[in-house]
């Protein structure tokens, strides 16, 4: 059942397709994300995969950085996120054993920039819409709390309602970055096309 939300963004993805070559790079990037994570849901049904789980969606993040890109830097909203990265790090150290050591650190700081890129997103594309500029960076702020409830529940104390909180905040997290192909198309339509007839 964890399969079906996929279909649906996928569906998102494939109703808002046109040639625009830019356009479907960029969608082809979220599309590659989603599958990604899908695949990651694989594994982490088994309790034995949680690194190859974490390693389906370090790549699906790094799918969605490539998608978002870096057209405006907002630095002052990376360094704040990366610090927030640092600090729940700092919670879960003590109770990271083995490669997870070195993995959870990495998966981190990867999540930590999608979520970059997705708030950045909000200033970068002129968009029409008010609500489709910010639902990126919501989602990238929902997955990345999705994660950090995951983390804490698994590595450090068990939260209240934890899979209720963790599934809603991913789904409609992911929700968000699949809406981003919408500002895809905003950018490469509007932004790249008025570069063009300067």
């Amino acid at each position: 059942h964890q399969v079906l939300p996929y279909f649906s963004f996928n569906g998102i993805l494939v109703s808002s397709q046109n040639k625009n070559s830019d356009e479907y790079k960029c969608r082809k990037l979220i599309l590659s994300g989603l599958a990604l994570s899908c695949i990651g849901d694989a594994f982490l049904i088994q309790k034995n995969l949680f690194i190859p789980g974490m390693l389906a969606f370090a790549l699906a993040h790094f799918m969605y950085i490539l998608a978002l890109g870096f057209h405006l830097v907002e630095l002052k909203c990376g360094c704040l996120l990366y610090g927030i990265c640092i600090v729940m790090l700092y919670i879960l150290m003590p109770g990271l054993t083995g490669p997870l050591i070195y993995a959870v650190p990495i998966y981190g700081f990867i999540l930590a920039t999608m979520t970059w890129r997705s708030l950045a997103a909000m200033n970068t594309y002129k968009i029409e819409s008010w609500w489709l500029s910010r639902i990126t960076g919501i989602g990238g702020l929902l997955w990345m709390t999705s994660d950090a409830v995951l983390a804490y529940n698994k590595f450090v104390d068990e939260v209240p309602y934890q899979d209720a909180l963790i599934m809603v905040s991913y789904y409609l997290g992911q929700l968000g970055i699949t809406l981003s192909s919408l500002i895809c198309w905003r950018k490469y339509d509007g932004l790249m096309g008025a570069k063009k007839s300067k």
